[in-house]
C-alpha cells in the first residue's frame, strides 16, 4: 500500500481546519446571506367606513385636498389622513347624503389627548397599537361652508385588542349620533436582506389592504442606523408605488422608521392618499453575540 504524501496530509490537515477558521475570523471573512427579518408596516392614517344616524343621513370620507377650499377628492376612500404636529390629528372631508341626495359638505377635525399616548415610545399610540386594543374618547369639529360656525363632539373609538377594526360611536353636542367602523390600515411583514449585496425583500400581507413586495437597498451607517434607497412597494394588482431614501434607528433587535409615498397604499384612487407609513422590523440574528443584530 502507498502512503499518502506529506503535501496530501498537508492539505487534509488545512481543509479539516477550515471550519475552525472561517470561526477566527468571523463574519466578516464568511459574509452571511439571506438573513431572516418580520415585523410591521403600519399606516399612519386611520380607516373610517360609512358613518350612519337614526335619521337616514350618511356620511362618506376621504383624504383632504391639499388645495383648500376644493372640491372633496374622489372617489370616497375613508381616509382620516394624519397630521402630526396639528392639535387636530386626525382629519378627512366629507360628504353628507339624505337618501340619494347630497345633504351637505365639509372637514372633520379629531384630536385631543387620548390620541397622543404611548406607552412604549415605538411612535405608535396605543389606540392604533394591535395589541393593545382600543378604548378612547376625542374631540370632533366638524366644519362646513354651509353653516356659519362648527359643529362640535365627541368620537368614541373602540376595538379588541389583537383586533385591526372596531366600532365609532360620534355624538354631537346637539345631540345627534352617527355610528360607523374604523380600522388600523396594517401589514404583516417577513422576508430577508443580503449582507453581501446590501439588499433586502420583504413580503408584506394584510386581509383588509392588498398585499405587495417592499424591497429596497441598503447602507449600514456608522451611527448605529441603515437607511433604505431604492425603496419600491410593488402591490400584487400591479400598481407601483416609490419613496426617498428612509433611515431605519435601532432599538435593541428593533428597526424602525417613517416612509413617506409619493402616492399610497391601498391604491385605489389617482391621487396620494394613504401615504405615511410606520415600518418596524425585528431581526433575531446575532451572529458575534454583541447585542446588535447581523442587519
Amino acid at each position: 500500500m502507498q502512503l499518502p504524501n506529506e503535501s496530501f496530509l498537508h492539505f487534509v490537515s488545512v481543509f479539516r481546519l477550515l471550519p475552525v477558521i472561517g470561526l477566527l475570523l468571523g463574519a466578516s471573512a464568511l459574509p452571511l446571506t439571506a438573513q431572516t427579518l418580520s415585523g410591521i408596516f403600519q399606516c399612519q392614517s386611520i380607516f373610517m367606513d360609512v358613518a350612519s344616524s337614526s335619521n337616514l343621513r350618511q356620511v362618506k370620507f376621504t383624504t383632504p385636498s391639499s388645495n383648500a377650499g376644493s372640491d372633496p377628492q374622489l372617489p370616497m376612500n375613508g381616509e382620516l389622513e394624519y397630521h402630526p404636529g396639528d392639535v387636530n390629528l386626525y382629519q378627512s372631508y366629507w360628504l353628507m347624503y339624505q337618501g340619494n341626495q347630497l345633504a351637505d359638505r365639509g372637514l372633520v377635525k379629531i384630536g385631543g389627548v387620548s390620541l397622543l399616548l404611548d406607552d412604549d415610545f415605538d411612535g405608535i399610540p396605543n389606540f392604533v397599537e394591535r395589541n393593545l386594543g382600543a378604548d378612547v374618547v376625542a374631540s370632533i369639529v366638524v366644519v362646513s361652508p354651509n353653516h356659519a360656525g362648527p359643529r362640535n363632539g365627541t368620537i368614541s373609538l373602540s376595538r379588541w385588542a389583537g383586533q385591526t377594526s372596531g366600532k365609532a360611536v360620534v355624538r354631537f353636542n346637539d345631540g345627534e349620533v352617527y355610528n360607523s367602523n374604523w380600522s388600523i390600515p396594517l401589514m404583516d411583514v417577513s422576508g430577508t436582506y443580503d449582507l453581501g449585496k446590501r439588499t433586502i425583500q420583504l413580503r408584506a400581507n394584510s386581509s383588509t389592504i392588498e398585499p405587495g413586495t417592499l424591497t429596497a437597498n441598503y447602507q449600514i451607517n456608522p451611527n448605529n442606523s441603515v437607511t433604505l434607497y431604492d425603496v419600491v412597494l410593488q402591490l400584487d394588482g400591479g400598481h407601483r408605488i416609490t419613496s426617498t431614501p428612509v433611515t431605519l434607528a435601532r432599538s435593541g433587535r428593533t428597526y424602525r422608521c417613517i416612509i413617506e409615498f409619493a402616492d399610497g397604499c391601498p391604491a385605489i384612487t389617482s391621487y396620494p392618499d394613504f401615504r405615511r407609513w410606520i415600518l418596524e422590523l425585528t431581526d433575531p440574528a446575532d451572529s458575534d453575540g454583541d447585542g446588535i443584530p447581523n442587519f
